[in-house]
């Protein structure tokens, strides 16, 4: 997280908690703020507490009227609050939030403290002078932020992964798959890629246009919440009641167009998926979904938000699809926006958050259609020129179709695509595991996935 969003999240926390603000005012001052309005607000939040105005009456309107006069003024101060408060988790500790900024703040000013010695040691040095006080101190203050550069650059050697390479083999080898893998629920597949979705690694679902992306990323995160796993999943394009209703035909393997059947029909399908939404209500680790464009930013919000929410570190990261994402800070180019930059860019963040935050990050991307004969490969990803370079993992639905052998002319009607006769997802790039296609059952009907040997998921 930025300095900018460290500060928001303590503003936007005070303004959930404002009876915390005599304890974070303990911690950090404004002065510890490097965004102006933060530090303006959380002033503003402090003023009033100190005024003994009750804690519930201090919310944005109220420090929106404590920093201007003008409702106009106080209407981009409330909006602005309240974009703050979005997605802040209110259990979150203000005081860990509070400490967080004073040690940033400690780290900024021990960098400006570094260069004022450093300028103050080579002046000395250029008049001859020496002072052993300013050389330590120099020294110190160096060794310190070297450590903590160590840290934010992941600095390691061979000698200090020794332990963690024996320890994955290990794993590997006794088990079969890599430690801490989540099951796509699709066995052949999980093979290839060592057991499931790898923490901290970003995988790229392409497929062109009904598919089945969102249906392969949506099964993948109920298989995963079934068996526990923390799933946030945000779906830009299809609706949330949609994508429900697809899980519960999928479970079912029920569809809700049989219910327009006859009336036999109609009554044991409305009464078999009926049973199913209940079942699936009573189930409390359910994926939880966001439904709206988002940036990349506010996915890191809402990870935040949701590590509260669901008692423990989200691990599973859903994002439907990569080519409506906003781009957000995510800006690519400074001429105007290239959008395969921008995407380029946005991958590269969600990558760099799943390994900050340790989660599995899936990410679905539109496929342009392959030329006839030749199976798809990731360079056809629709205005992704270098998406597939952020991602560790690269798999492509790809479905064979029966064609329909009446000419055209014959018929009036153009040439179809037909029935799907063969399906297949194929890793098209993976870091660590076997490129190679897996063979599959795709019934588009229930929008379910299933292995070709086995014959189902691992429900």
């Amino acid at each position: 997280m930025t300095n900018e969003e460290v500060e928001g999240l303590l503003v936007g926390q005070l303004l959930h908690r404002p009876d915390l603000v005599a304890e974070a005012a303990s911690l950090v001052t404004r002065e510890d703020f490097t965004v102006r309005r933060c530090g303006v607000a959380f002033e503003a939040i402090r003023a009033l507490a100190e005024q003994g105005i009750p804690a519930d009456e201090i919310d944005m309107f109220a420090v929106a009227r404590h920093l201007a006069r003008s409702p106009q003024a106080q209407r981009v101060v409330i909006v602005w609050l309240s974009e703050t408060m979005d997605g802040c988790p209110r259990s979150t500790s203000v005081v860990s939030v509070a400490r967080l900024l004073r040690r940033r703040s400690l780290m900024r000013h021990a960098a400006l403290r570094l260069d004022a010695l450093l300028r103050s040691t080579l002046a000395a040095l250029e008049q001859n002078q020496t002072n052993d006080d300013l050389e330590e101190e120099v020294t110190r203050l160096a060794i310190e932020l070297a450590a903590r550069d160590d840290g934010r650059l992941n600095r390691t050697n061979f000698q200090e992964q020794a332990r963690v390479i024996s320890w994955y083999l290990d794993r590997l080898a006794e088990h079969g798959y890599i430690p801490g893998a989540i099951p796509t629920g699709i066995r052949a597949l999980d093979v290839r890629l060592g057991g499931g979705l790898e923490p901290g690694k970003l995988y790229l679902v392409a497929g062109t246009t009904g598919s089945g992306k969102t249906a392969f990323a949506s099964q993948v995160a109920d298989r995963a919440a079934t068996d526990g796993t923390r799933v946030v999943m945000f779906s830009m394009e299809v609706e949330a009641a949609d994508i429900y209703l697809r899980d519960v035909e999928r479970t079912a393997r029920r569809s809700r167009w049989d219910l327009r059947g006859p009336r036999e029909q109609r009554e044991e399908t409305l009464s078999e998926l009926s049973q199913t939404i209940g079942r699936m209500n009573d189930e409390t680790n359910a994926k939880t979904l966001y439904g709206r464009s988002v940036s990349v930013s506010e996915i890191q919000r809402v990870v935040a938000t949701e590590t509260v929410r669901l008692g423990g570190p989200v691990q599973l990261v859903v994002v439907d699809h990569a080519q409506v994402v906003a781009p957000g800070k995510e800006k690519a180019a400074k001429g105007g926006p290239v959008r395969y930059l921008e995407m380029k860019a946005i991958a590269e963040a969600l990558r760099a958050m799943a390994i900050r935050n340790g989660f599995a990050c899936l990410l679905t991307a539109q496929l342009n259609p392959a030329p006839k004969g030749e199976k798809p490969t990731m360079a056809l990803v629709r205005e992704g020129k270098d998406l597939i370079n952020a991602a560790d993992c690269g798999l492509i639905i790809h479905h064979e179709r029966e064609r329909e052998v009446i000419e055209a002319h014959q018929t009036g009607r153009r040439r179809g695509r037909g029935e799907i006769v063969a399906s297949e997802i194929i890793v098209d790039k993976l870091r660590l595991g076997r490129p190679g296609p897996v063979d599959v059952v795709y019934e588009g009907r229930y929008f379910r996935f299933s292995d070709v040997m086995g014959g189902g998921t691992e429900d």
